[in-house]
């Protein structure tokens, strides 16, 4: 039996191919986004032109985007701002005290909220322990620091019986 805190809410291959009606049906309005592997290659400091479409067309559809990352505060901060949004840096995802605080300190409510990330530890476990709904994704890039490979090598198991089992619903892509 599979840990209740492992398992998302739904998944999708990338945020690029979550249509936008999704979020309207889903009644979201916060998006609460994972950076390195999610956003952008952990080697990749600035968003690149698909990043900053993407977040354009979703800030037009009335929804507000946060980077929440476990990464440094120049990292994140870098990345946050050139994509034109806010950020939560040294957020400590699996553990949810921080993102919590950050959505208080924002007048946020969890149920306006998903989290998408493409790590079952660190960001399905933070949605789930947080009491919000989040959105696995596939990792971007396979190219992963050393810290995150470990974790992708103890996740795979994990990953591989959500599809199997159908844990969590698929989001119909664009």
């Amino acid at each position: 039996m599979m840990n209740k805190n492992l398992i998302p809410t739904y998944v999708a291959s990338s945020i690029y191919k979550i249509p936008l009606s999704f979020y309207e049906r889903a009644k979201v309005k916060y998006l609460l986004l994972d950076l390195d592997n999610t956003l952008a290659s952990h080697r990749e400091r600035r968003a690149d032109p698909e990043a900053v479409d993407w977040a354009r067309r979703v800030a037009e559809a009335g929804l507000t985007v946060y980077i929440i990352s476990n990464n440094s505060r120049k990292r994140v901060e870098t990345y946050a701002s050139s994509l034109g949004v806010e950020c939560l840096y040294l957020a400590f995802k699996p553990f949810a005290s921080r993102l919590l605080s950050f959505l208080r300190e924002k007048g946020i409510r969890k149920e306006d909220c998903l989290l998408l990330g493409d790590q079952v530890y660190t960001d399905v476990r933070a949605a789930n322990r947080a009491g919000l709904r989040s959105v696995l994704l596939a990792p971007i890039s396979q190219d992963d620091p050393i810290w995150t490979f470990y974790n992708r090598r103890r996740e795979k198991r994990k990953r591989e019986e959500i599809y199997a089992r159908s844990l969590a619903t698929s989001i119909k892509e664009d």
